[in-house]
């Protein structure tokens, strides 16, 4: 488990949300979520893969998101870091004691960006 120390990095908690415009439409966004949405972060990368399908290379990455304990936060939801949204795979309590939340999510996939 991270200390405290390792928790060096900032992620923002995201979610899909409808936007209505003034003239009555609706644009689906990612927004904020929550009323903390901003926190201190482990972030380790678990993979990278890529692949040629349809005419096009896509590539994607896996990385490991490890936080302060919560229980707003599932697989709807998306992490914002350095700019780049990642798609949140899994969510698991990762000590028995619920301190903390270990996340895995991958940019470069449908849903984000």
């Amino acid at each position: 488990m991270p200390t405290a120390g390792a928790l060096d990095q900032r992620i923002t908690f995201r979610e899909y949300t409808e936007v209505r415009d003034d003239l009555g439409g609706v644009t689906q966004t990612w927004a904020d979520f929550a009323a903390v949405p901003t926190v201190w972060a482990s972030v380790n990368p678990s993979r990278g893969r890529e692949a040629f399908e349809h005419d096009r290379e896509n590539a994607t990455a896996s990385y490991k998101f490890i936080v302060r304990y919560r229980d707003d936060v599932d697989e709807r939801h998306a992490i914002l870091w350095k700019g780049v949204l990642y798609n949140i795979r899994s969510v698991n309590i990762a000590s028995q004691r619920d301190l903390y939340l270990e996340i895995h999510a991958e940019r470069g996939v449908g849903g984000a960006g």
